[in-house]
């Protein structure tokens, strides 16, 4: 969150892989929480989809409650007219369609002055939270065995058809079908180790090569690679052991980082509406004033 706060700031040129991590933390944690669950005969679908929904949609619709007469106040007609398209698609969780069909490029300066270009992930998100429980439910049902090797199968697909020259850039950045193996290299993970974690050296390392990759702008290598080695990345962090690596523990779980990790959902979805209208009636371009 931190990194893709930065990026949207301007200063950071891969920090929008933060949403990558974000999808593989979810993939891990979601599948580890319902396969848990189901294990113990204590999930529940509607109870997950009403966590879910009391985390998501109140702060969803306040954020376009909060931008919509904000934008009729100070903006231009058309860029009006695309605020309150999307709030719209935003409360529907469908902005990412918007967005694939309208701006398309993710990168367009244009999308620096949109309040809820940002809400395009909450498209993704959901759609993977509405359709994913099931489908564990079902097979865990039916043969339990099975799981991995569909998750294998599903995420091989969705990483093949993000691999293949025939879609656009923009179609694979906001379209939930070129995403789902982020979220399935997470599950697998969650689910091949189950309760276990991996005790080695290299925590420090792996923390360090994530980091550069949203830090610096790898431009020499394709954006492919870039992409698979911050997923896999975050896959290998996530099922590392820390305890007896007292550094790193202490910068993945110190204070603060817990705090904004509590405050993670709050800080994305207002970050961009206050850039976005500060951008458009105040200063167009952040800069550092040096002293």
């Amino acid at each position: 969150v931190v990194a893709i706060i930065v990026f949207h700031t301007g200063f950071l040129p891969k920090g929008f892989l933060g949403v990558d991590v974000f999808f593989a933390i979810s993939g891990f944690f979601i599948t580890k929480l319902i396969y848990e669950q189901i294990n113990d005969n204590r999930f529940s679908l509607m109870e997950f989809y009403h966590n879910r929904a009391r985390r998501i949609i109140p702060l969803t619709l306040f954020v376009g409650l909060v931008s919509l007469p904000l934008g009729i106040a100070i903006m231009l007609p058309d860029d009006l007219e695309n605020l309150a398209e999307s709030v719209i698609a935003t409360n529907f969780f469908s902005n990412n369609i918007l967005q694939a069909i309208t701006t398309r490029n993710y990168w367009d300066v244009v999308n620096e002055y949109k309040p809820l270009m940002h809400t395009w992930y909450l498209g993704v998100i959901v759609k993977y939270y509405a359709l994913y429980p099931p489908l564990i439910m079902l097979v865990m049902k039916k043969r339990p065995t099975l799981l991995l090797p569909i998750l294998f199968i599903f995420g091989g697909a969705s990483l093949t058809l993000y691999l293949l020259p025939y879609f656009t850039a923009y179609e694979k950045f906001y379209l939930c079908i070129f995403r789902f193996w982020e979220f399935a290299a997470g599950a697998i993970a969650a689910i091949a180790l189950e309760n276990k974690f991996i005790e080695h050296k290299y925590s420090l390392l792996l923390v360090f090569l994530l980091v550069s990759l949203m830090c610096f702008d790898f431009s020499f290598i394709p954006s492919e690679i870039i992409l698979l080695s911050t997923v896999l990345l975050t896959v290998c962090l996530l099922i590392t052991s820390n305890k007896n690596n007292k550094l790193c523990k202490f910068l993945l779980e110190n204070k603060l980082i817990v705090a904004i990790g509590k405050i993670s959902f709050g800080l994305y979805l207002w970050h961009q509406i206050l850039l976005a209208f500060a951008r458009y009636f105040w200063v167009q371009e952040l800069k550092i004033i040096p002293l």
